[in-house]
């Protein structure tokens, strides 16, 4: 009888473990592979971004990392204390980075610039090289990942 006790108790810290480690540490290793999958993108794609080139597969590209980087924080329980414990950026920079992503992605999307070059289109052209820009600073604050090779 002197071996129940011992074994519940292993029982319950495994348990404990195993919760700690398929809610917490698993999606924030996730999280973290969503964000250097982004930065491998911005980097690999650099003269695109920044040119503002047009560029349809880069632009979905960077879409899907938008949304991806959205839901890996989503899916972190206790966001909080794990963000404190594990450095992770505020889940309002997450939200600022990712809708810089979509204007990113936006800016080089074919149709886009089809629309602004229409007739219909009725505003300034934007400078699409400087949203750009601006948006890889957001990025790179808020996140805390390289954008740049100067960073």
């Amino acid at each position: 009888m002197s071996f129940v006790i011992p074994t519940l108790i292993g029982v319950v810290v495994f348990l404990i473990g195993q919760y700690l480690l398929k809610m917490v540490i698993e999606p924030i290793q996730a999280f973290r592979a969503a964000l250097a999958r982004l930065s491998n993108t911005i980097l690999r794609h650099q003269a695109k971004i920044t040119n503002a080139a047009v560029d349809d597969e880069l632009s979905g590209k960077l879409s899907d990392h938008s949304a991806e980087i959205v839901s890996a924080a989503a899916t972190i329980m206790f966001y909080r204390a794990a963000r404190l414990f594990f450095r992770l950026p505020k889940k309002t920079g997450v939200t600022l980075a990712a809708r810089s992503l979509n204007h990113i992605a936006y800016s080089l999307n074919v149709s886009a610039r089809e629309w602004e070059a229409s007739p219909a289109y009725n505003s300034a052209k934007p400078d699409h090289a400087r949203y750009v820009y601006d948006a890889l600073t957001v990025i790179r604050q808020q996140l805390g990942i390289k954008t740049s090779y100067e960073d």
